[in-house]
């Protein structure tokens, strides 16, 4: 079974059902429900869901959805290592950096990110949803 890690957008395209991405989101997500992959995410990435998810839909919205992804996805932790990693990293983003560093010292197969380019210099496989789902 692939091991892997999706970024933020692409879980907040699912959860706040955004067009025209949704589809292909919930496509992944049903296949992590299914146990067809690993669905992997940072836990930095449940405090950045919980807080959009909040603001446009409430608390109690928000912890029952979290609560549901929770149920299909392993979290992995955000150390020391990692937060030291992104500080010295040459990524733009620094979010971005936490989100790879995280996957990359978890042995994953593929980061999965809508925004593509802001991981050039990544060392391990990075795709869009689409082109991830094309590929099983």
């Amino acid at each position: 079974m692939k091991k892997v890690f999706v970024d933020t957008d692409v879980v907040l395209d699912l959860l706040l059902e955004r067009e025209p991405f949704f589809q292909r989101s919930a496509e992944l997500f049903s296949l992590g429900h299914r146990r067809v992959v690993a669905i992997h995410l940072s836990a930095v990435t449940f405090s950045t869901l919980y807080y959009f998810l909040r603001k446009f839909k409430g608390s109690a919205h928000a912890r029952a959805k979290l609560a549901g992804l929770r149920s299909i996805v392993t979290v992995l932790p955000t150390d020391t290592m990692v937060v030291d990693q992104a500080i010295a990293s040459r990524f733009n983003d620094f979010e971005d950096a936490v989100q790879y560093f995280t996957a990359l010292g978890s042995d994953m197969d593929v980061l999965i990110t809508r925004n593509t380019n802001d991981f050039k210099q990544a060392q391990l496989p990075v795709s869009t949803p689409e082109a991830f789902l094309r590929s099983l």
